[in-house]
């Protein structure tokens, strides 16, 4: 048994809330970037704010400020740090392509004889430029482009025989067998891909891959390999969505991604201040000290009794 004066209690729990209506309810909140909930969470079914969503609110109020009127304006926010050419492509993901477009542009001309200089350029509406391509892929390597993008564009620069090849030296026979149902990982994909060409896969599974490939986050519900997924979407418009510009291409990767639909939306409570649970056992809390005869907390496994220190008839609640 615990006896605390009330209004110490209260004066601190209204500083508290104060502080929920303005803390975000993600990762930093609920201390884990494995699981979309914690603990005191799951009964009630709730999901602390993911990355991806947090990138959607970051993305929104920074257009609302303007930090994307420009290239010098978008640098300026940055300081002396390195181009962050991720926060363009979810600048892209999120629908402002129009605002995204001549930063794009400005991004490619800033850092020339580079791979995503030339996916920038493609992503702006531009045709990619395989023979800046091809030397770029010659030049860094595997290493530098990844797997993802780099099929991509060997595909692109060569044809489906240099695609093949480079998809048996950097993946093993098991990572590219192939499947007649849709996959995820990104060698199967690419040899579902290669078979598609032959007649040996049908164009419904190979969609369903694609966008298996595009909701599928290297870091639990994180934009962090979206660049990785710029190659994908170029082979996915070359061979199913002909036509269909390269933005829209892209745009296409936040319909796949389930903490976009609408029963997650439906869910989302954006502030630690908006989570319904929490904030009704702070209210119970608050009824007890109001009454500003002081506080007693017995507590029982998992039940915590609120007593008054001098309590009239029923002077009790729980939570």
């Amino acid at each position: 048994m615990l006896q605390h004066d009330s209004h110490r209690i209260s004066t601190a729990l209204g500083a508290l809330i104060d502080s929920w209506n303005s803390t975000p309810n993600g990762p930093s909140f609920r201390g884990s970037h494995r699981t979309g909930s914690i603990p005191c969470y799951q009964p009630f079914k709730l999901h602390a704010v993911s990355s991806w969503e947090h990138s959607e609110s970051q993305t929104a109020a920074r257009v609302r400020l303007g930090v994307y009127n420009d290239w010098k304006s978008w640098r300026a926010s940055h300081g002396e740090e390195s181009i962050p050419e991720n926060e363009l492509l979810e600048l892209v993901v999120h629908g402002y392509f129009e605002i995204a477009r001549p930063l794009l542009t400005a991004y490619a001309d800033a850092t020339p004889s580079s791979m995503y200089s030339e996916w920038a350029r493609w992503l702006a509406g531009h045709e990619l430029d395989e023979r800046a391509a091809a030397a770029l892929l010659s030049r860094d390597g595997i290493h530098a482009v990844g797997l993802a993008n780099g099929f991509a564009l060997a595909y692109s620069i060569s044809g489906r025989n240099a695609a093949t090849q480079y998809l048996e030296e950097h993946s093993t026979r098991n990572e590219r067998e192939l499947s007649d149902r849709p996959c995820k990982t990104i060698p199967k994909l690419y040899r579902q891909a290669l078979a598609f060409e032959e007649g040996g896969i049908d164009a419904a599974v190979l969609r369903k891959s694609f966008r298996g490939c595009f909701g599928y986050c290297y870091h639990y519900e994180s934009p962090s390999n979206l660049s990785e997924k710029l190659g994908p979407v170029w082979l996915y418009g070359r061979l199913l969505e002909r036509g269909t510009p390269p933005h829209v291409l892209f745009a296409t990767i936040k319909e796949c991604l389930p903490m976009f639909t609408e029963q997650r939306r439906a869910a989302k409570r954006e502030y630690v201040g908006e989570i319904e649970p929490l904030i009704d056992a702070v209210h119970v809390l608050q009824k007890v000290l109001a009454r500003e005869r002081g506080l007693t907390l017995n507590v029982s496994g998992e039940t915590v009794e609120l007593v008054d220190s001098q309590p009239e008839q029923s002077d009790r609640d729980f939570f």
